[in-house]
């Protein structure tokens, strides 16, 4: 920790109104005119010198804590796991259509998609803010569910709450937005249906429209509960980052999602939650003072009606 730059970036971006020298650290008490952008501009300066800021209130100013830096090289499971969701993805398309490569391709392509395009909105999110890294992915078991999400590190520091948010929005949106063609293109691909549709309230009503039977369709669905299942509150998933930057998150969150992972049959997917949750915690954003920007908020609205009008489909179908 480079202690002379870190305290000349301080009294650049803030006031100094008192010091105090901690166990692993320092801690200053400020004030600024603009703390969000003050805080940013610290955040960028000591950003090579092993420490990070964390900004709280303190009465009518802030305390501003400089902390070592968690030491993380590059991570070595996480291509393992993209691997592994590969394998396991092309397994199960193999217990659902058979030895054709065109159904298994078709119905294994939109879930491939929505891996690669949930990454690339993870790393439109990072770019945008000078910071961020891949999900982990979590492999599923063939012939079950062959893929169930995605997981944040615990020991990434968002530097406020809205790049917390942009993490898990963009994210989910990219992955959405992944999903639709592949419905949309299904109805003009002659694919041998994988299954007979049964009858249900959803095929009654679109069916005439949409070949639920299709392989791509059918891959394109999965997907979209793949997006659902992420989206929901609680913990390190894209929706448990989404829920904290616009409010705290709650323990009736987490059992709900749990509750509905469950009764989606990512049961396996449910019980590393709930353990991981309660071993590694949840991270909190560096700059915990500047609130969500109302724009997001209302995007994240936006969000949840088009997730509840998708969930309807998956339901009804």
């Amino acid at each position: 920790m480079d202690e002379g730059k870190i305290d000349a970036a301080v009294r650049k971006h803030f006031k100094i109104i008192d010091f105090y020298r901690l166990e692993d650290g320092f801690e200053y008490i400020v004030s600024s005119e603009n703390v969000e952008q003050a805080f940013i501009a610290l955040y960028h300066d000591i950003l090579g010198t092993g420490a990070l800021p964390k900004l709280k209130s303190s009465g009518k100013n802030y305390s501003l804590t400089i902390f070592n830096a968690p030491k993380s090289g590059p991570s070595k499971i996480k291509p393992v796991l993209l691997v592994a969701s590969i394998i396991a993805l092309i397994i199960d398309g193999y217990f659902q259509v058979g030895n054709s490569i065109l159904l298994l391709v078709a119905f294994s392509l939109p879930v491939l998609v929505l891996l690669a395009l949930h990454e690339v909105g993870r790393l439109i999110a990072g770019r945008k803010w000078g910071q961020g890294g891949l999900s982990y992915l979590v492999p599923g078991i063939p012939a079950v569910v062959p893929f169930m999400g995605f997981i944040t590190s615990p020991n990434a520091f968002p530097v406020n709450k809205n790049q917390q948010f942009d993490l898990g929005f963009f994210s989910i949106l990219l992955a959405l937005i992944s999903v639709l063609p592949f419905i949309l293109i299904g109805n003009f691909l002659p694919l041998s249906p994988i299954s007979k549709p049964g009858i249900t309230i959803m095929s009654y009503l679109i069916g005439r429209y949409i070949n639920f039977g299709n392989p791509l369709i059918s891959g394109a669905l999965f997907a979209f509960t793949i997006v659902f299942v992420n989206f929901l509150p609680t913990w390190q998933l894209d929706g448990g980052l989404m829920v904290d930057s616009v409010k705290y998150r709650s323990m009736g969150m987490d059992l709900l999602s749990v509750m509905l992972m469950s009764l989606m049959g990512f049961f396996v997917f449910a019980l590393i939650i709930i353990f991981a949750q309660g071993s590694l915690g949840f991270t909190n954003p560096l700059d915990t003072v500047t609130p969500l920007s109302r724009n997001r908020r209302s995007m994240y609205y936006a969000l949840i009606i088009i997730m509840l009008i998708g969930f309807l489909f998956l339901a009804l179908f």
